[in-house]
C-alpha cells in the first residue's frame, strides 16, 4: 500500500482507516500532506467487538489509542465526523475540523419521496450486530409503525 501510494506522487493523501495510520505516518514523513478522517473512536469500539476476545480488549483498545494518539499529532490535519471524535483528537492535534457523518433534515427533505405510508420506518447504513440491528430491533417493538 505504501509503494502504491508513493507512486501517485500525490501532495495530498486522505486516509479513513485506522489501520493504515503507519502508511500515513511514513508519507507525511516524506513531505506529503497527510488527513486522518476518523469515523468512529476507535480504541473505545474495540472494547464492543465480539471477535476481539474479551480479555484482550482492554490491552489492544489502549495500544490502538497510543499509537493513533502518536501518528495524528504527527498529519496535517484530522477530520471527525462527530464533535466528541473532533475534540478528542483536537486535544493532539490542533487542525483538526469536524465534517458530521450523518445528514440534516433539512438536506433529505425534499430529496425523500413519501411512501404513502404515515408511519414508516426507514434506516440508513449497514445492517449487523455491531451497527447495532438487535437494539433496533427491540426498539421496533415501542413504535407504532
Amino acid at each position: 500500500m505504501l509503494a502504491a501510494a508513493r507512486a501517485l506522487q500525490a501532495r495530498v493523501y486522505h486516509f479513513h482507516d485506522p489501520e493504515l495510520l503507519l502508511i500515513a505516518l511514513f508519507l507525511r514523513r516524506g513531505g506529503a500532506k497527510v488527513v486522518y478522517d476518523s469515523h468512529e473512536d476507535v480504541p473505545r469500539s474495540l472494547l464492543s467487538r465480539d471477535w476481539v476476545p474479551l480479555p484482550l480488549r482492554r490491552l489492544l483498545s489502549a495500544v490502538l489509542e497510543t499509537f493513533e494518539n502518536f501518528v495524528t499529532r504527527r498529519l496535517s490535519a484530522v477530520v471527525g465526523a462527530t464533535p466528541h471524535i473532533t475534540a478528542r483528537f483536537a486535544r493532539l492535534n490542533p487542525r483538526s475540523v469536524t465534517i458530521n457523518n450523518f445528514p440534516l433534515d433539512s438536506e433529505i427533505q425534499d430529496a425523500v419521496e413519501p411512501s404513502g405510508q404515515a408511519r414508516a420506518v426507514c434506516y440508513l447504513g449497514g445492517i449487523g450486530r455491531i451497527r447495532g440491528v438487535m437494539e433496533m430491533i427491540r426498539a421496533l417493538e415501542h413504535v407504532d409503525a
